[in-house]
């Protein structure tokens, strides 16, 4: 092992084995010796530690050189879960004063993780194959983002995962057939998670179906977990179980897929065993289909023929994990990616010839300039049609998605057809290929709601999916009357702050999970600190001037347009908060260094909720003018350095130097 700069080996507690520190800069490098030549897998054991709470990043280099393309970047993800003291002695979300569920905290584990060394771009769903020589080889890891511990580098031989039909036999000769009957873990609550990779992924609030559970018609819940937040490769939620006896068991799932009509969402299921290393037990499991529905719909683990059978043990705890993959549409993807960067190509080429606007009346003689043209198009054209037909092939029919593919096909005919209109559609042609890159950017996100989870024997039954007709006209019924008795814009307080009489009205536009979160900092600090009691609202950006015209406006507007302070100052329709006595050492505090004026000849009407930073770099140009005798570029360079030579001088980043979330205080740092 070669231990490089900004990097240490330290002592495990729990172990006697040492891990290694990797900063978020520097390089490692390994010796290792390989008996026989040929193709391996690495998987990298890690420690997650406090960082800037985003994705790890590293390059991989054997040998001195980075093997293939792609190679220059492997991510591996934080762990993240719901805090605990989100939720009551009961397991249940603590409520508001109104009795609405409180969205539960997200909190970073910092644990042992593992990963292979995969396709971040999800086109090859499988574990990148390496080759290594026989004898000594050197792998390097470069840090690109975020520190991590590293306990172990594996390398492993290449092997084949099982098919379904060699898993079950594996089972029944060891275990016998399928005897167990009526067990069932019940219904796991979804948003109920043991860890998750995102803190994006908490639960959610479903109102469209009394089935999901719990529900209310009066109260918010919290009772579902995924929808758009779930859609980004890679990211992933796991769940704890076990069963009551040792035997076969299916695995299944309240879920919908409303949200990408035409197309299914994939995933990978992993399994394992007591805190083990997450398994994909049979090549099925690679990926996992969700098949487009407007309504919840009960899924069991299966390739639509038969149910998967799983052989859980009693007294075991089992982890379910399910991570975003692009499935069979990985290699189509990867497809349209590629001939988008021909096209792309193809474009460039012609405009450089004809420019971006080509005279109508003239014939450039395309083909005669560019004699490939032809075939290149006819290329594209095939590529595109038969892409499409696939997706439609295993979507299970066309749909809006297939139709931004063929009316690149459609005008590529015709391009073949009419060469001479390729000038005068050069505008259609770009804003088609445009379409395709949006496109790309749709398929490779894959949202996904879920429910509930259940592991049960295959005699189980699974109740309904959806409520009935009756029913769910029922619910409407009670929300339409329901509605003259809430006030579905307020927002209730998550702690109980009795004894305050004085109040004020605040009003803010921006969603409810924004809101919860104001309302957590007015209970926690302001109304503790100060005694006055805040009655919180989400209202319309549209109603805060009728409203004030009517003198029925909020003592206080939240994210209001940046324009909108000024127009009602000059109405005399806002407070100058210049006249509180506090106001320019609590509010508005001079920065370090700044430049002081004369605070009496000043009127402010709003206070900014963002802090801004001017970010500081230097170019050629400003070297250029500030030896020209520029004084604004030289000020501008001088106050470049000066921030990295303090940077330097403290042993800190430029992201520490910003960041007001760190308890260190640079105080002394005085730009010129």
């Amino acid at each position: 092992l070669r231990r490089r700069q900004r990097q240490m080996c330290i002592r495990d507690r729990s172990s006697t084995d040492k891990v290694l520190i990797h900063k978020s800069s520097g390089k490692v490098t390994w010796k290792v010796n390989i008996e026989k030549a040929g193709f391996y897998n690495l998987y990298l054991n890690y420690f997650t530690v406090s960082g800037y709470s985003s994705s790890i990043e590293r390059k991989l280099m054997i040998n001195g050189e980075i093997p293939f393309e792609g190679a220059d970047s492997f991510t591996f993800s934080r762990v993240w879960k719901d805090d605990p003291q989100s939720y009551d002695e009961n397991g249940a979300l603590k409520v508001d004063t109104n009795g609405n569920d409180i969205k539960p905290q997200q909190i970073e584990v910092f644990t042992f993780k593992e990963g292979y060394f995969k396709d971040d771009m999800g086109y090859v769903t499988e574990p990148y194959m390496f080759y290594f020589e026989e004898g000594e080889n050197e792998i390097s890891l470069i840090s690109i983002k975020e520190p991590i511990l590293i306990d172990q580098l594996h390398i492993q031989s290449v092997s084949q995962t099982p098919t379904y039909e060699e898993y079950l036999a594996a089972l029944k000769e060891k275990y016998g057939e399928p005897s167990l009957n009526n067990q069932t873990t019940g219904a796991m609550q979804a948003e109920k998670t043991a860890y998750k990779s995102s803190p994006t992924l908490y639960p959610l609030t479903d109102r469209s179906s009394s089935n999901t559970k719990p529900f209310s018609l009066k109260e918010t819940r919290k009772n579902y977990i995924g929808g758009e937040q779930w859609k980004i490769l890679g990211d992933w939620i796991s769940w704890d179980f076990s069963v009551p006896e040792d035997g076969y068991y299916n695995i299944s799932m309240r879920a919908r897929q409303n949200l990408i009509r035409g197309m299914y969402s994939s995933r990978i299921a992993y399994i394992s065993e007591d805190g083990g290393t997450n398994q994909v037990l049979f090549d099925e499991l690679n990926d996992v289909q969700f098949n487009f529905s407007s309504d919840w719909q009960n899924v069991t683990l299966g390739n639509g023929e038969e149910d998967y059978l799983f052989y859980f043990q009693k007294g075991k705890t089992y982890t379910l994990t399910l991570e975003v993959t692009l499935g069979a549409y990985a290699p189509l993807i990867e497809r349209i990616q590629s001939t988008i960067d021909d096209l792309n190509r193809t474009y460039r080429m012609i405009v450089s010839y004809t420019t971006t606007s080509p005279d109508k009346n003239r014939d450039y003689e395309l083909t005669s300039k560019f004699p490939e043209l032809i075939s290149d198009l006819t290329k594209y054209h095939d590529e595109l049609a038969d892409v499409s037909n696939s997706i439609a092939e295993i979507s299970g029919g066309k749909s809006d998605k297939t139709g931004v593919i063929d009316s690149m096909v459609r005008q590529l005919s015709d391009f073949i057809e009419k060469p001479r209109s390729i000038t005068q559609k050069l505008t259609s042609f770009m804003n088609n290929i445009s379409s395709l890159g949006s496109l790309l950017t749709e398929l490779r996100e894959l949202p996904l709601s879920l429910d509930y989870i259940e592991v049960h024997t295959p005699d189980i039954e699974l109740p309904k999916a959806n409520e009935g007709f009756f029913r769910k006209m029922w619910n409407g019924i009670c929300s339409f009357f329901l509605s003259f008795f809430i006030d579905y814009t307020t927002i209730g307080e998550t702690v109980e702050n009795e004894g305050q009489s004085e109040s004020i009205e605040v009003w803010m536009t921006l969603g409810r999970d924004q809101a919860n979160v104001v309302r957590n900092l007015i209970d926690t600090t302001f109304t503790k600190e100060t005694g006055i009691k805040v009655d919180l609202k989400l209202t319309g950006a549209d109603v805060l001037l009728k409203a004030t015209l009517a003198g029925i406006g909020p003592d206080v507007a939240l994210n209001v347009d940046s324009s909108l302070p000024v127009n009602y100052a000059l109405r005399n329709a806002v407070y100058d908060l210049t006249n509180f006595d506090d106001f320019w050492d609590v509010v508005y505090v001079m920065p370090d260094g700044a430049t002081t004026w004369d605070n009496s000849k000043e009127n402010v009407f709003h206070a900014s909720s963002l802090r801004q930073f001017q970010f500081y770099s230097i170019t050629n140009t400003d070297i250029e003018k500030a030896a020209a005798g520029d004084k604004d570029a030289q000020d501008k360079i001088n106050a470049y350095y000066a921030i990295q030579d303090y940077v330097d001088q403290n042993n800190i980043t430029k992201e520490d130097l910003f960041d007001s979330s760190r308890s260190v205080s640079y105080t002394h740092l005085t730009l010129p």
